[in-house]
């Protein structure tokens, strides 16, 4: 299984967890650890930094909270835009669009 289809199994993984649903037996510890390392390096490769975002995580350093930019969430992988720990709060920076994939077209 490449890492792609890994880092979806964990999507699969997670929800089976929220839900309370078993996992399928075919995935082990060990295919979960790796799932788990795939879905960790996507989030890491397609995290960036929009403008927005800097520019959100600057106005709350002004205002004095304590910032983390592009935090991998331990429990489940998730690249997190701001993390404020002293208040145990995350922020996500969407922008004013989202756009269909590999297109610059508006949803």
């Amino acid at each position: 299984m490449d890492r792609t289809c890994r880092s979806q199994v964990q999507q699969l993984i997670l929800s089976c967890r929220i839900d309370g649903t078993p996992l399928p037996d075919s995935i082990g510890k060990a295919e979960e650890e790796a799932c788990r390392q795939a879905f960790e390096e996507n989030s890491s490769i397609l995290s960036s930094t929009s403008t927005l975002q800097a520019d959100v995580a600057r106005v709350l350093r002004n205002l004095k909270y304590d910032v983390e930019e592009e935090v991998i969430e331990e429990s489940t992988g998730y690249s997190l835009d701001i993390y404020l720990p002293k208040e145990n709060m995350v922020v996500e920076v969407d922008g004013p669009f989202h756009y269909c994939r590999d297109s610059r077209q508006p949803l």
